[in-house]
C-alpha cells in the first residue's frame, strides 16, 4: 500500500501533464471546501475530461492554500494557530445525462490523493474519495461552457508530534477533513 501511495501523485501528475493532448474537455475553476474539523477554504483547480459519449474519465487537481483553525478547539492545552495546505489530484468517472444538449447534467465519483502540509507539527498525505453532481451550460458547438459542481469529499488525516518539547501537540490528533465542496468555472471542448 505504501508504494501505491507514493506512486499515486506521480502518476496523477504525469496524467495531468499528458492530458491536454488526449483530452476532449479542459476546465479551469474556482473551488470552495468546507471541512468538518478545520475551517472552510477557497482555491482553484483544473480538470481534463476524456470521452465523447455519456461516460467520461476525468483527471482533476485542486489546490487549497490555507485551512486555518485555532488549535485550542482540537487539542487539549493547544495555544497556537496552524495552517494546513492541500493539493488534491483526483481521478474519476462521470455520467452525462444529456451529452448532446445545451444543458448537460451529470454525476460522478472518484478517488483523491491529498498532499497535505502544515507550518507546525507533521501531517501525512492521505487517500480519500469524492462524489459529485453538476451541470454544463453552453459549448454545444465546441465553444466555452460554464459548469458548476457540488461535491462531497471524504478524507481523514492525523497530525503528529514526537517532539516532547512542544506542549501544543503530544502524540497524535485525528482530523476529519470531510465535507462539501463547490466548483464553478469555464469548460472548453475539443
Amino acid at each position: 500500500m505504501t508504494k501505491i501511495k507514493q506512486l499515486l501523485p506521480i502518476l496523477t501528475l504525469a496524467g495531468l501533464l499528458a492530458s491536454p493532448a488526449l483530452a476532449t474537455e479542459f476546465g479551469l475553476y474556482g473551488t470552495y471546501w468546507d471541512t468538518k474539523a478545520l475551517n472552510s477554504t477557497a482555491g482553484g483547480g483544473v480538470k481534463f475530461g476524456f470521452g465523447n459519449g455519456p461516460w467520461r474519465f476525468e483527471l482533476r487537481g485542486s489546490h487549497f492554500p490555507d485551512i486555518s483553525e485555532n488549535v485550542n478547539e482540537l487539542i487539549d492545552n493547544g495555544t497556537g494557530r496552524f495552517k494546513v495546505r492541500a493539493t488534491v489530484p483526483e481521478a474519476g468517472v462521470s455520467f452525462n445525462f444529456a451529452p448532446d444538449n445545451r444543458f448537460q447534467p451529470y454525476v460522478g465519483a472518484g478517488a483523491s490523493y491529498y498532499v497535505l502540509d502544515t507550518n507546525r507539527f507533521e501531517i501525512k498525505d492521505e487517500i480519500g474519495w469524492y462524489g459529485l453532481v453538476g451541470f454544463h451550460v453552453g459549448g454545444a458547438n465546441g465553444g466555452p461552457a460554464f459548469f458548476a459542481e457540488g461535491m462531497y469529499r471524504k478524507v481523514d488525516a492525523t497530525i503528529e508530534n514526537d517532539d516532547a518539547s512542544d506542549p501544543d501537540v503530544n502524540g497524535k490528533v485525528d482530523l476529519d477533513l470531510s465535507g462539501p465542496a463547490v466548483n464553478a468555472g469555464v469548460l472548453f471542448r475539443f
